[in-house]
């Protein structure tokens, strides 16, 4: 009996060390594929973003506070919130997008509209971000249809896409999830 419980303990610590691997494997293999500099720009931009959840969300659970900012997103609230917002960190930081390259393997920019005279901001849909996100998207149905998606379409409506995320029940302390947040919603406007 003795021996039961122990292979059974064994074989459950087993499989948690092998999950954790895994998540840390693709986290590497991400990384690796994106870029060491392009990867630090992306993981300072989720720190940036998380900062900023908690001086808006402050007596919210970060989990918490990323369901409620998608909420607003989803429901076109943002703009008719007076958000707590420290730009000199994000222009730093899209800065630093702009510098190592990350920004065009994410976002392509054509030509002005002519009707806005504003440069017109397209998804890159054969960039090494979403290239890295395919290749790491193993299981996860949340990437895989976020994939679908984008590379369908390219660029969909933020409204459209909180919404989803928030249907799929995504995991928000997920590194993955993490990004594709800050990438398609932070700053949203």
């Amino acid at each position: 009996m003795r021996i039961i419980i122990l292979v059974s303990f064994l074989s459950l610590i087993s499989c948690l060390n092998s999950n954790q691997y895994s998540e840390v494997s693709r986290i590497i293999k991400f990384e690796k594929f994106i870029g060491h500099k392009k990867a630090l720009a992306l993981n300072e931009k989720v720190a940036n973003f998380e900062t900023f959840l908690n001086e808006n969300y402050p007596r919210q659970s970060l989990k918490d506070a990323y369901e409620k900012y998608l909420e607003v997103i989803r429901d076109g609230e943002y703009d008719k919130i007076n958000w707590r917002y420290n730009m000199t960190n994000q222009d730093s930081i899209e800065n630093l997008f702009e510098r190592n390259g990350l920004r065009e393997e994410i976002w392509n920019y054509e030509d002005s509209d002519p009707i806005t005279e504003q440069r017109v901001r397209k998804f890159n849909r054969f960039g090494k971000y979403l290239k890295g996100l395919e290749l790491i998207q193993g299981s996860d149905s949340t990437i895989i249809n976020y994939i679908k998606i984008k590379k369908a379409v390219g660029d969909v409506s933020k409204n459209i896409l909180a919404d989803g995320l928030l249907k799929s029940n995504a995991d928000f302390s997920d590194y993955f999830i993490k990004r594709i947040i800050v990438v398609e919603f932070y700053p949203a406007n």
